[in-house]
């Protein structure tokens, strides 16, 4: 009984920030008047914090999963799961989170032609999305010209340099998603270069980052959005608190070690959801997605050792393993 309020209070929660997001996309506030603070991306109960993308889609498999495989009768039937994967999907697509968008693909492709199977279904999604993008411009500027402009910004990339090599050096022309993460992947790798076994510790990529032979600046213009500023929230330079992708914090900051520990559960993860959908085990699948988003190594991610990351990842493997203990009713 507890387990049965326990995962109906996740996916009302879910629900909840989801339709709260909704409203303050269409009306500029949410439910507890909050306004959104870039006109580009919606955060919702967040704030400051623009994580509610990468929230709701971290969660949203394993939040899919429970709601049609549990007993709880109002999302037994197939419709329901589809219309949260609709609901969850379209709050990640006007949170303007490009990182949340790349996970939820990942959710398409194992959701759409692994488990559920009706192209259909897919198809009515993507014509929702290429409507929204297509009316709403502020979204078109953030998926479509934002994106091109990182990608082909090689100007921006001739101020990324090593300030140890200033005189020297000649400088990249490759851009890894924005010339900030590169300059912060770029001293990552630096740091990994001078400590391969072990590394320099947890979290030590702060403190270290400042150091002249470790440091790359990355300057560049803010931009303006019909009169006002659009503004990422990232400082002039490599320096941060972390190099803002898992893998680059695992070399930098564990060595070769950790980064093979850390290959090592992401090759488990995708083999384990082989085996579930060889299995037609959907539940495990969809759940095991959800893992899989969290240590998902081609694209920007938080601080791993310092971050609500790790407590989303933490929940969902225990989620994983206590399948077997749960009220849970199979349906392959």
């Amino acid at each position: 009984e507890v387990k049965k309020y326990f995962f109906n209070i996740l996916i009302i929660s879910l629900i909840f920030v989801s339709t709260d997001a909704i409203f303050q996309y269409f009306f500029g506030y949410n439910f507890l008047l909050m306004k959104e603070n870039v006109v580009t991306r919606i955060s919702g109960l967040f704030g400051d914090e623009m994580i509610l993308g990468s929230y709701i889609a971290r969660f949203s498999p394993m939040i899919i999963a429970i709601a049609y495989f549990s007993k709880n009768k109002l999302f037994k039937d197939e419709k329901y799961s589809i219309l949260l994967l609709i609901l969850f999907s379209f709050v990640i697509f006007i949170s303007g989170e490009r990182t949340a968008l790349i996970f939820l693909n990942i959710i398409f492709i194992i959701y759409f032609f692994k488990i559920n199977k009706k192209i259909y279904n897919f198809a009515l999604i993507f014509f929702i999305f290429f409507s929204v993008i297509s009316l709403d411009g502020n979204l078109k500027k953030r998926y479509i010209q934002y994106s091109i402009e990182n990608l082909t910004a090689s100007e921006v990339d001739k101020n990324l340099k090593s300030t140890a090599e200033i005189n020297n050096s000649k400088k990249s022309q490759i851009i890894i998603f924005n010339e900030h993460y590169t300059a912060h992947y770029k001293s990552a790798l630096k740091m990994f270069n001078d400590n391969i076994l072990f590394g320099h510790g947890p979290r030590m990529f702060r403190y270290l980052c400042s150091d002249e032979k470790y440091f790359f600046s990355a300057d560049y213009n803010l931009r303006t959005d019909e009169g006002k500023k659009f503004v990422e929230k990232v400082s002039t330079g490599s320096c941060s608190t972390h190099p803002h992708n898992i893998y680059m914090q695992f070399l930098s900051e564990l060595g070769i070690i950790g980064f093979a520990f850390l290959i090592f559960v992401q090759t488990l993860v995708i083999r384990e959801i082989y085996l579930s959908i060889k299995k037609n085990d959907k539940y495990n699948c969809l759940v095991l997605t959800s893992i899989l988003i969290c240590i998902w190594p081609l694209s920007p991610s938080g601080n791993f050792f310092n971050n609500w990351l790790s407590m989303v990842l933490f929940f969902l493997v225990g989620i994983y393993f206590l399948k077997s203990n749960f009220f849970l009713k199979s349906k392959t």
